[in-house]
């Protein structure tokens, strides 16, 4: 079993049922609701070097084989009241996982 293997399956124990995830709702602008899991963290801190907190943010992690591409814009819904989101920028795709910053729908 190559890297690539152990990686995807390794990203997808950590977005199964069981793991880090919830499930949600994924919607690509233009496109269908998409069923799936998502890894969410409402109050991501940014700090500087010396630990000061510069930025606190939410953070949406999405399985890039359970919902293709996604964009700026792409809704996120967890089903509960008030916890719908809206990725704004890209801050890391290895492949498989694409986290994205996001604001409250």
């Amino acid at each position: 079993m190559g890297i690539d293997e152990i990686e995807a399956a390794a990203n997808r124990l950590l977005f199964g049922v069981g793991g880090l995830s919830v499930p949600a709702t994924v919607t690509p602008r233009g496109g269908a609701p998409i069923p799936t899991r998502i890894i969410i963290d409402r109050d991501a801190t940014i700090t500087d070097d010396y630990g000061i907190v510069l930025e606190s943010r939410c953070e949406v992690g999405v399985l890039s084989e359970e919902v293709g591409r996604v964009d700026r814009g792409t809704l996120i819904d967890t089903g509960k009241p008030d916890d719908r989101w809206t990725l704004l920028e890209p801050i890391g795709d290895d492949g498989f996982e694409q986290r994205w910053t996001a604001s409250r729908y």
